[in-house]
């Protein structure tokens, strides 16, 4: 008796979460909008630390300010055409099934894509107005840091370098 009634417990809960499972794959799933750039920099860099609700105010206005900016340069680093992208996407899954890692795979694509010297120099100038973006977002977060705050990074960033070593 006791098992019938597990068991019709389990029919029950199984006919009432199917339609929502079936749901969720005969739907097409939604794209998610890609995080904020100067989101995930800032929250990287104070992840662990207690901020107060004044710095948390000043970071919410900084991921304002930059947010646009680092997302129109990120975009400004997509030089390729479709073809490159496709051979780039080719080469990276070829290179995957061969075994290779990180920068073999890196490698690879390079090859297969064959960027143009106009490309070339497009992308490094892309890829500097990024980096000067990346550079003062950081100052000005820890600008905002007490000193307690910034030995606190310091420690972290030791302790992970010891890691992984």
């Amino acid at each position: 008796m006791r098992s019938a009634r597990i068991a019709l417990a389990l029919v029950l809960a199984l006919a009432i979460t199917s339609p929502v499972l079936a749901a969720d794959k005969c739907c097409p799933a939604k794209k998610k909008a890609p995080p904020c750039p100067a989101t995930q920099r800032i929250d990287k860099i104070t992840a662990g630390l207690t901020l107060t609700d004044a710095q948390k105010k000043s970071l919410t206005a900084l991921k304002k300010e930059y947010g646009p900016k680092l997302t129109a340069a990120i975009k400004q680093c997509d030089v390729t055409t479709p073809e490159q992208k496709k051979a780039a996407a080719e080469a990276r899954k070829e290179a995957k099934a061969a075994g290779k890692k990180g920068k073999e795979v890196q490698q690879a694509v390079d090859a297969a894509v064959k960027l143009t010297a106009e490309q070339k120099t497009k992308m490094a100038d892309t890829h500097k107005k990024v980096g000067c973006l990346d550079k003062e977002l950081k100052q000005k977060v820890l600008a905002l840091l007490t000193p307690e705050q910034k030995d606190q990074l310091k420690k972290a960033a030791k302790a992970k370098k010891a890691c992984a070593k």
